[in-house]
């Protein structure tokens, strides 16, 4: 078993809270989504939101944020009050004890991973687990199926999306780590919720677009796809 764990420091600069750490367990491969075998024609597809977009406000939970987002998104979920933030908080601060990094919430804003907030989840009786996908097509095929959690780097160009499209860019230096909802496909963008409240990126109410050349950046640079099922 190798765990590989990097702490993502967040820029001085950066205008808006971020906290997602690499955490890749090499057991996790057992759980590959792609192990299952099942395949599906890959069609644009695009999961209701039912809970509202978030904000973390300061505090480094969006790890635990993107959870209590998945679970308050269809096909799992048609209630708007279920999943709230102090939900995402109680995810985030159950991740903070099981994860692979120093300290815990409270007191300590230490950030999180995906793997830290999927087994929150699990343990808290949420979900009964997750799956992983590693490469683009496992992500693609994952989304016909339920929505993913990405966590990635995040760069300084990300923070100011195209105030016509709503898109996000890879652009300039990395500001942090920062884990996010995936929701669905378009056939050329990935269409994603972010927690940083519904006036972030009001061209689409909080959330953004990401195309795949810039997702293809961005998972190069150690970042991982969770698949959660109830």
């Amino acid at each position: 078993m190798a765990v590989h764990t990097r702490v993502l420091p967040v820029a001085a600069s950066a205008p808006h809270p971020l906290g997602r750490h690499v955490e890749h367990d090499s057991r996790s491969r057992l759980y590959d989504v792609e192990a299952r075998g099942e395949t599906r024609a890959l069609v644009p597809t695009r999961w209701p939101r039912i809970s509202p977009i978030f904000d973390q406000h300061a505090l480094g939970s969006c790890t635990g944020m993107a959870m209590a987002g998945w679970l308050g998104t269809g096909p799992h979920c048609g209630d708007p009050n279920m999943f709230r933030e102090n939900e995402a908080v109680w995810i985030y601060a159950t991740a903070t004890k099981l994860d692979a990094f120093t300290g815990e919430w409270p007191p300590t804003d230490t950030g999180s991973s995906g793997v830290g907030v999927v087994k929150a989840a699990r343990m808290m009786g949420m979900i009964r687990g997750w799956t992983q996908a590693f490469t683009t097509e496992a992500l693609l095929q994952a989304l016909m199926t339920s929505p993913v959690l990405l966590g990635t780097v995040w760069t300084e160009g990300m923070f100011n999306p195209d105030p016509v499209t709503g898109e996000v860019k890879p652009t300039g230096a990395v500001a942090g780590g920062h884990e996010y909802l995936c929701r669905g496909w378009d056939g050329s963008y990935l269409w994603c919720d972010n927690s940083w409240s519904a006036a972030w990126n009001p061209k689409l109410g909080g959330s953004f677009k990401l195309s795949m050349a810039s997702w293809e950046t961005l998972r190069r640079q150690e970042a991982d796809v969770v698949v959660p099922y109830v």
